[in-house]
């Protein structure tokens, strides 16, 4: 199959962390296969898109990449609203860029609840160990704690960077194929209610005496019970007709 004959298929992927994290540099290498020594710190919100060409589909990832310094933080509500894959990078040589990246798992769980994933991601682990502040197991042990996804990599080595956020793209995909499964229940049910609908606007009730009438005639006690055997034949009537149709219907699948 062409690649232009393909289904393109757009995932969005949000990257929240502390200043100088290394966030800008994680898409990069994954975009580009590049580390530079030296980026411009991102103003705002700064956007990357990368193709990837699959057998039976395309993907359209969308990187919004946010700034780390807090004068931007009012942008990033409107961004975790919109986001269901989620990545949250610290430095493991810096505690304090540790606690920001919880502080934002925090804040994604608050919109999303679990309706979205999360990957935390310690960055630069390549790292010297006198250097690191935030040890590999103590990241994945909080990581099973508070219910995110978890991976170790370093941008400038290209380690697990791949790893990570080909995890993330799967995710997306899966949730894509959830939904689109979820999508077909509901129309299938929909369809079962209109036949049912259907079969119950083409019934035929006898048509019987009104008990107000027959009251008039011989008493409001003969009212209050004819109505009840009213109701009785008419339900009665009701159903078996329903289930001759269904019936009906069975026998033509």
């Amino acid at each position: 199959m062409a690649d232009f004959e393909k289904k393109v298929i757009k995932l969005d992927v949000l990257v929240l962390g502390d200043m100088t994290v290394g966030k800008t540099a994680l898409i990069s290498r994954f975009i580009f296969d590049t580390f530079e020594t030296n980026y411009y710190p991102t103003f705002g919100i700064d956007f990357l898109t990368k193709m990837i060409y699959r057998p039976d589909n395309v993907l359209r990832v969308q990187f919004w990449d946010s700034a780390g310094r807090k004068c931007f933080d009012s942008l990033l509500p409107s961004y975790i609203r919109d986001s269901r894959l989620v990545l949250v990078a610290y430095d493991v040589s810096r505690r304090p860029s540790y606690e920001v990246a919880l502080d934002h798992v925090e804040r994604v769980r608050q919109e999303h609840g679990d309706d979205v994933f999360i990957m935390l991601v310690g960055n630069k682990c390549d790292v010297c160990t006198a250097e690191r502040q935030i040890s590999t197991s103590e990241g994945q042990a909080k990581a099973k704690e508070i219910g995110v996804a978890f991976c170790e990599t370093s941008a400038q080595s290209a380690i697990g960077v791949k790893a990570a956020f080909n995890q993330i793209l799967t995710a997306g995909m899966n949730s894509l194929t959830n939904e689109s499964m979820k999508e077909q229940e509901e129309k299938k049910a929909a369809e079962e209610q209109e036949k049912q609908d259907a079969l119950c606007a083409n019934l035929v009730l006898p048509d019987i005496p009104s008990g107000d009438a027959l009251g008039n005639q011989y008493g409001c006690g003969c009212s209050v019970v004819w109505n009840c055997v009213a109701s009785f034949v008419k339900s009665t009537v009701y159903g078996a007709q329903v289930q001759q149709r269904n019936d009906t219907v069975v026998q033509e699948a």
